[in-house]
């Protein structure tokens, strides 16, 4: 009960010296009491997931990453379990993170010390032609780029830093407009120029890498080459929300139906993004 009536002190008062500090707190109690603008000093524990291969163009972010328990996968209150971390300019590090494999994914046991910073909140956008998903997304500015992380911890001191054997997973996230993979902007799918006159049916399947709400690769599981190409022609149009950053699969479906002649010889297209694209078209008249 003292540690939690100590940890209520510095959370209310922003000047606790930080040399004073010597108790570790449960990372859900700080994240859980944080305030929007808030700054609080800490000393936590956790496992550290280095976000290695995602700022290959500016060094100075390998060793940016997120912290979470292992014993506390979830917070009492509605908040996400784990917190972006960055290291303070000109920290010594224990050992090198840009010298690791970087083809393999560690976990670090870990404990900090440094400032913890709260969300921060901005307005909700009014552009209403968003999806209701992207206009939420702009309340809160994420830390950590693409990663939407609602807090950030600054760490000023390194306590302990084991590499572990295995990579742990982290806990995923829990506010859907944290990683919201709906596109905000796209165009419509036609029908892949020549399939409809080689009587050409069929699905195709599609891995997306998303960074910074930017298609950055796109690679075709499975498909007929023709499909394909009109299928990765039409995704690469599509742009999220600058907070997302992940890798997601879509299926399109590409079909051709008898329709009575001098019908309606418009496609029909069904949309169940972003999952799914449905394109149909008449087959050719004689």
């Amino acid at each position: 009960m003292f540690l939690i009536f100590t940890c209520l002190f510095s959370f209310n008062n922003i000047g606790f010296a930080e040399e004073q500090l010597s108790e570790s707190i449960p990372l859900c109690v700080a994240l859980e009491m944080i305030a929007p603008g808030q700054q609080i000093p800490i000393i936590t524990s956790g496992i550290f997931n280095p976000f290695f291969g995602i700022a290959e163009d500016n060094p100075k972010e390998y060793g940016n990453g997120v912290l979470f328990s292992l014993q506390e996968p979830h917070c009492k209150t509605v908040v996400h379990p784990a917190t972006c971390v960055e290291f303070a300019s000109g920290l010594k590090m224990p050992l090198d993170l840009q010298k690791l494999d970087k083809s393999k994914r560690y976990s670090i046991e870990a404990v900090f010390k440094g400032i913890l910073f709260g969300p921060i909140v901005s307005k909700m956008s009014k552009d209403v032609t968003l999806p209701a998903l992207a206009r939420i997304a702009s309340i809160s500015r994420p830390y950590c780029d693409c990663w939407s992380y609602r807090t950030k911890l600054l760490v000023t001191e390194i306590i302990l830093f084991e590499v572990l054997e295995k990579r742990l997973p982290s806990p995923g996230f829990i506010d859907l407009w944290e990683n919201a993979p709906y596109p905000i902007d796209f165009k419509l799918p036609k029908y892949p120029w020549g399939a409809q006159n080689m009587y050409l049916e069929g699905a195709v399947l599609l891995k997306l890498t998303i960074f910074k709400g930017k298609i950055t690769a796109v690679k075709a599981m499975f498909g007929d080459p023709v499909l394909v190409d009109g299928a990765v022609s039409n995704v690469k149009s599509w742009t999220f929300n600058k907070a997302v950053c992940q890798e997601l699969k879509v299926k399109y479906i590409y079909e051709l139906e008898k329709r009575p002649f001098g019908s309606n010889r418009n496609l029909k297209i069904i949309l169940e993004l972003p999952e799914l694209v449905r394109v149909i078209a008449p087959m050719k008249e004689f």
